[in-house]
């Protein structure tokens, strides 16, 4: 159903996609269909913000900014790398702050 959510959100052409968990409790490979989505979004020149729990999804951003108790404790910028970068998709790596 999240891939169904997602792809009739995209058709809509938002200049800007907010996604909050898009990979929160799927099974590795249905999590996988939803990042490659979110790539088609970024190779469709939209902007996507994700916002997740899980290191191995923040890990394919090309800026991935780490908060707690809502401030910001690192900024990471990684230009020269392709937003959504392929990374392993691991449910053993979410990281709770």
């Amino acid at each position: 159903m999240q891939r169904v959510a997602i792809a009739r959100a995209l058709m809509m052409d938002p200049p800007i996609v907010l996604a909050d968990e898009p990979t929160g409790n799927l099974d590795s490979s249905t999590g996988q269909s939803i990042l490659e989505l979110l790539r088609g979004a970024v190779a469709a020149h939209r902007t996507v913000v994700v916002i997740t729990h899980d290191a191995s999804v923040a890990r394919r951003g090309q800026r991935v900014i780490t908060m707690a108790d809502g401030r910001v404790l690192r900024d990471e910028d990684y230009d020269a790398q392709p937003v959504l970068r392929e990374a392993p998709l691991s449910s053993s790596s979410v990281q709770r702050k």
